[in-house]
Order: C-alpha cells, then sequence, then structure tokens
C-alpha cells in the first residue's frame, strides 16, 4: 500500500485524471465523494483534510469507481493493481476481448463462389 505523501497523492491524482475523473478540492463543511455532474466524473475532496485523510478517500472510492482502463499508461497500470485487486480482472478481461477480435476469420467457400471462378483450363482456352 502506498504511504500517504504529497508524491503519492499526485500519482493517485494522474491515475484518476488519465481514468476520466477531475479531483476537486474546496472548502466548506461537506463530505468528500464522486459525483456525476452534467456527464463530467468527479471526484470533491475537502480541502481542509490531512493529506492522510485525502489519500484515505481516493484509496476508499477507486475500487468503487468506474474506471475507463482502455488507454492507462502502464505505469499508471501497475499502480492501479497494486491500489486494487480488482483491477487487475479488468486489465485481463480488455485482454482477452483484443485477442479474440485480432484473430483471422478462416474463408470458407461456397459452391457459387467455386461456380463463378474460372479454372485455369477455362481461360486458356481460344475462342
Amino acid at each position: 500500500m502506498l504511504k500517504s505523501t504529497k508524491e503519492n497523492l499526485k500519482k493517485v491524482e494522474g491515475l484518476l485524471k488519465e481514468c476520466g475523473y477531475r479531483v476537486r478540492y474546496g472548502k466548506g463543511n461537506f463530505h468528500a465523494g464522486n459525483c456525476l455532474l452534467d456527464e463530467q466524473r468527479m471526484v470533491v475532496i475537502n480541502k481542509l483534510y490531512s493529506i492522510e485523510a485525502k489519500m484515505g478517500i481516493l484509496l476508499q472510492l477507486i475500487p468503487n469507481l468506474n474506471l475507463k482502463v482502455e488507454n492507462l499508461s502502464p505505469k499508471n497500470k501497475s499502480l492501479l493493481i497494486e491500489l486494487s485487486p480488482k483491477a487487475e480482472a479488468l486489465f485481463q478481461q480488455e485482454t482477452e476481448n483484443t485477442d479474440t477480435s485480432n484473430d483471422p476469420k478462416p474463408i470458407e467457400e461456397t459452391e457459387e463462389s467455386q461456380e463463378a471462378s474460372p479454372t485455369v483450363e477455362e481461360s486458356n482456352e481460344i475462342t
């Protein structure tokens, strides 16, 4: 697990940004959480919280968020797997889907296609 430092907080914020979420800090009397506002994914955290509290909130939210993991950098993929064991299953599903879509499909010849294509003997005839 990550230690609660400013550097690690920035890493987690970068991960969320790359996954399509905006991390926002604000002052006020409210609890932190995630929301969907006009189709913008946001995580809102109280600015007055300590670094440990901010990290704790983000680490609690990550497994429950609907993250876009398709275009994650390798560095952020490994960070996400470290933070959430569920994420590894997402990456395995993604690779299975891409592996099967790239397989060449066998071409089957039908009787019609065999009749329509001229054979070597037919094309050499002189009329």
